[in-house]
């Protein structure tokens, strides 16, 4: 679920800078609506907004449990589809060189993708 919502603060926030939305007021919208989490309040509050990427958990070690979580998966017969893709994007993330950096990194990662300023 980490991996899942990690991406989502990441996809969310270049999303809403795209569209010309400042992040901070996106997050207050969010922190007060069903997009409430304690992961987006982490990477956000933590570590994007602060552009500090200092490994509070890696993206590295994120990895190593998606990855475990699918060798479980695969021994127990259960297809997990999301979490399946989660290990290839968290696998594309480390390969361009933010697997030391902690997990909100994948904002990074995207925003690079995507070309834009960083906050």
């Amino acid at each position: 679920m980490i991996g899942f919502y990690t991406e989502a603060v990441a996809e969310t926030i270049v999303l809403g800078e795209k569209m010309g939305i400042d992040a901070d007021t996106l997050y207050e919208v969010l922190s007060n609506s069903y997009g409430q989490s304690r992961i987006y309040e982490r990477n956000y509050m933590e570590y994007m907004k602060n552009n500090n990427y200092a490994p509070g958990f890696s993206t590295n070690l994120l990895l190593k449990d998606l990855k475990l979580a699918k060798e479980m998966a695969d021994e127990a017969g259960v297809s997990l589809r999301i979490g399946e893709k989660l290990v290839e994007l968290y696998s594309e993330i480390a390969q361009q060189g933010y697997g030391e950096n902690d997990m909100s990194a994948a904002y990074l990662s995207l925003k690079d993708t995507c070309k834009i300023k960083q906050l």
